[in-house]
């Protein structure tokens, strides 16, 4: 019995059988590995837009808290005395919360008011991590705006003396703390605090990096001064308690601090604050105290509020 012969035509089949079969096992694979790497990405991804929502919600809590019932935010006329400055293109404007974009873009503008604790800030008096000194911002000494503004007319009653020279302008932006205080079966709001942070000029934005001083209440008072002007600046240690001496409303309405000459009453340390003679605070918006009708109704007695505000201070030796 002779071997058969192999079909040339069958076994050219068969290899294209099994060639096919080797295509399609490997298409399997690869789209295995595909499906595979596509869903690790789309986990991946997931996990990631879950954290930016956490941060985003974190970061939003600590905005509605200072727009809460305790801090009401005056700042209406912000753009109107600060012309040099876009800050309220992050929403800051008209008592409206900033917006999640204007808030990721805007954070570094207004970092102060979210998330620094005065400990944070006394920090980067001793930590030069805190102090980048960017193009944008020269926070490596005290007052380098040394002409006198002509825009802004001062009242008469604060006028400095014609003797006084202009020594610099700082801009200010902070909050006034008032507390619900019932005095006689009188019910109204007693000024108890200022916390504020100055800045050598508005382009540079109001971030921690950029603070020069701290302007705040001296409890108790000391030598007569009720508030203290304390440098933030590595190399300048000047600490000031000082006091107003002439005060007159603010020209733009009740809403706004008054406008107010103030007197150093002592100094320690030796600094760019230690010689000034006189300061004006000036050009304010924002910070007044809510009407007292509102204390004993809406706020109990020793209720706080804490109303933002802005200023410019000018000071003079």
């Amino acid at each position: 019995m002779g071997i058969a012969k192999p079909n040339k035509y069958k076994i050219a089949k068969q290899l294209v059988a099994l060639a096919r079969n080797i295509y399609i096992d490997r298409y399997y694979v690869n789209k295995k590995e595909y499906v595979y790497y596509v869903n690790k990405f789309e986990e991946i991804a997931e996990k990631l837009l879950i954290m930016i929502t956490i941060i985003i919600i974190i970061r939003l809590g600590n905005r509605l808290l200072l727009y809460s019932k305790s801090s009401q935010l005056p700042f209406q006329e912000l753009r109107k005395r600060f012309t040099q400055t876009n800050l309220l293109q992050d929403g800051l404007v008209h008592n409206q919360p900033l917006n999640v974009t204007g808030f990721l873009m805007g954070y570094h503008k207004i970092l102060l008011l979210i998330n620094l604790s005065p400990e944070d800030v006394f920090a980067m008096k001793r930590n030069n991590k805190y102090r980048r000194h960017g193009a944008h911002c020269i926070g490596d000494r005290i007052g380098t705006i040394t002409e006198e503004p002509k825009d802004i007319t001062i009242p008469e009653k604060i006028q400095v003396p014609s003797t006084a020279k202009f020594k610099f302008l700082l801009y200010a932006m902070g909050t006034s703390e008032y507390t619900c205080t019932k005095l006689d079966n009188v019910n109204y709001w007693n000024i108890t605090n200022y916390d504020t942070f100055l800045v050598n000029d508005i382009p540079i934005g109001f971030g921690p990096d950029c603070f020069v001083v701290r302007h705040y209440f001296s409890i108790p008072p000391y030598k007569g001064g009720k508030a203290i002007y304390e440098s933030l600046v590595p190399g300048d240690t000047s600490f000031v308690w000082e006091g107003p001496d002439a005060v007159v409303p603010s020209p733009d309405g009740p809403e706004n601090l008054a406008w107010i000459r103030i007197l150093p009453h002592a100094t320690k340390g030796k600094g760019a604050l230690n010689d000034f003679k006189y300061a004006l605070r000036v050009a304010t918006v924002g910070g007044s105290a809510p009407p007292n009708c509102t204390c004993g109704t809406d706020y109990k007695e020793g209720d706080t509020v804490h109303i933002r505000y802005t200023s410019q201070n000018w000071y003079y030796n």
